[in-house]
């Protein structure tokens, strides 16, 4: 196509741009265009159109600069004044930037931002629609880099408020009994909306029976028919007592199901009764099937207590009682601590059955009578009761415990498989009764004042052994590790130490 021949400068200029617009496209066929007016009208329509695009980008990049600005100053003044400090080099290089006016490049490579100075630009580049974009996403970038900092920082005052607020020692939850050492008074005490009393319906004994130690419990009493669509916003209760038409009692678990009309209701699982006279313990007692077992094993070394002079053995964490009724079928003389009413209770209650079994004959009864007088139940804290023998100069050098036994219930870890069993029922129903032990540290830290022979610590078999087992004994699922006490014959005068120390602080 040939050109046609223009003098004035404004046609070699509108020439130009029709030609870099016609030839754009190096591949296809150039056709010619008939009607040029109507084309250059067009062209100048489309220009106004980018100018405009242009300027739009220019008033939204502003805004922009200008809200990062406003961020970044605001950030600074609060980190001042609150004494985290001023903003990193990074946000004052970011100002600094848009203070001059300076376009900001973006490097994929270095995710760094990098600035292009007027020295290192030979010629004026006017700014495309791409950089535009590039530099408003590095101030966004940049925005949400200080919100995450200011969010992060808000986190770390509210942690540093909560540890304040901790200190600050409420002492419904917080009784110091010894200089460095406190106990809770609320774990000696039930919970009224976690732990309820309930018996039959339609047996009056019963009923009676229930109310009666609802009372000494100071818990409450409903009726099982009432309990079971008890409706759930009035219904708190995880643990129930529940009270036979033949006066036994049982813990057990509240859960709730729904029936086949779709109706939900509760229902009591992982019934756990005390009885030590009768079932498999029992049975093993008589037939002296633990006698090789590792708890007896680690407490009495394999010998027998009646022999010699009996053990005196100190059971820091009752639960049960279980674990202390097979030491004392051996001859063990045992202490049982148990600060849970509940617990207590029920121990308590099977003790006097086993009492009470010598007087009706039968086989074993009169060994279940000797065995419950060789055993001691105090309802007291631990803790309080160690820190009490300790600062106590007549009873630290008279009643000391040969073996300190310790048996803590250990908490269940919250990534475990779902796949795996569960754990026993009476851990299940104990642990839902009392919690997870937070205190086994500073009871072993007691007992190592207190205990002549040694300490036997129950875990479970894949727990980490404690710093100092001079030996351990295995079963299936648990280990018991024993620490001596008499390696250097330097216990005592650590003892007078101690007591001297703990009286002096006092």
């Amino acid at each position: 196509m040939r050109m046609p021949i223009c003098s004035s400068r404004s046609s070699i200029v509108s020439q130009t741009i029709l030609r870099s617009t016609l030839f754009c496209n190096y591949s296809t066929t150039i056709k010619p265009i008939k009607n040029i007016d109507r084309f250059m009208k067009d062209l100048k329509n489309d220009q106004s159109d980018i100018n405009q695009l242009i300027n739009s980008n220019k008033e939204k990049h502003e805004t922009t600069t200008t809200t990062t600005k406003t961020t970044l100053e605001s950030s600074s003044a609060a980190a001042a004044a609150g004494g985290g400090g001023a903003m990193n080099s990074k946000h004052k290089n970011i100002l600094k930037r848009l203070e001059k006016k300076e376009p900001i490049q973006f490097n994929k490579r270095s995710s760094t931002n990098t600035t292009t100075t007027s020295s290192q630009r030979s010629t004026p580049i006017e700014k495309t629609t791409e950089q535009e974009e590039e530099e408003l996403l590095t101030t966004t970038a940049a925005a949400e880099n200080v919100m995450i900092e200011n969010e992060s920082r808000q986190k770390r005052d509210d942690v540093k408020r909560e540890r304040e607020r901790q200190r600050e020692q409420d002492p419904r939850y917080y009784q110091e009994i010894a200089p460095g050492i406190a106990i809770n008074p609320q774990l000696s005490k039930l919970d009224k909306k976690r732990v309820c009393v309930s018996s039959t319906d339609h047996w009056q004994e019963a009923q009676d029976h229930a109310q009666k130690i609802a009372t000494q419990l100071d818990l409450d009493y409903l009726e099982w028919k009432s309990l079971e669509v008890l409706p759930t916003d009035l219904c708190s209760y995880m643990v129930v007592l529940f009270v036979t038409k033949d006066g036994e009692i049982s813990l057990n678990d509240l859960e709730m199901f729904e029936n086949k009309k779709g109706r939900v209701k509760r229902k009591m699982t992982c019934a756990v009764s005390l009885d030590y006279t009768t079932g498999e313990l029992a049975f093993k007692t008589l037939k002296k099937t633990y006698a090789r077992s590792p708890l007896v094993l680690s407490v009495t070394s394999g010998k027998s207590s009646s022999s010699s002079e009996p053990l005196n053995v100190l059971d820091i964490t009752g639960g049960l009682g279980k674990d202390s009724w097979i030491l004392a079928s051996f001859g063990c003389k045992v202490t049982i601590l148990e600060r849970n009413p509940l617990l207590n209770f029920m121990m308590e209650r099977a003790l006097e059955k086993a009492k009470a079994s010598s007087s009706t004959g039968g086989e074993g009864n009169a060994l279940f009578s000797e065995i419950a007088n060789r055993i001691t139940l105090v309802k007291t804290d631990s803790i309080e009761y160690l820190v009490k023998k300790i600062t106590d100069a007549d009873g630290l050098n008279q009643d000391r415990p040969d073996v300190i036994y310790m048996d803590p219930m250990y908490q269940t870890k919250e990534n475990e498989d779902n796949n795996k069993a569960l754990s026993k029922k009476d851990i299940r129903a104990i642990r839902k009764l009392v919690g997870g032990d937070r205190e086994s540290k500073v009871l072993f830290a007691l007992s190592k004042r207190l205990a002549t022979k040694k300490i036997v610590w129950k875990k479970p078999k894949n727990l980490g052994a404690h710093l100092g087992v001079d030996s351990h004994y295995r079963s299936t699922d648990t280990r018991f590790d024993v620490f001596l006490m008499n390696k250097n014959n330097n216990n005592n005068n650590s003892d007078d130490v101690l007591n001297n120390n703990i009286q002096e602080e006092k």
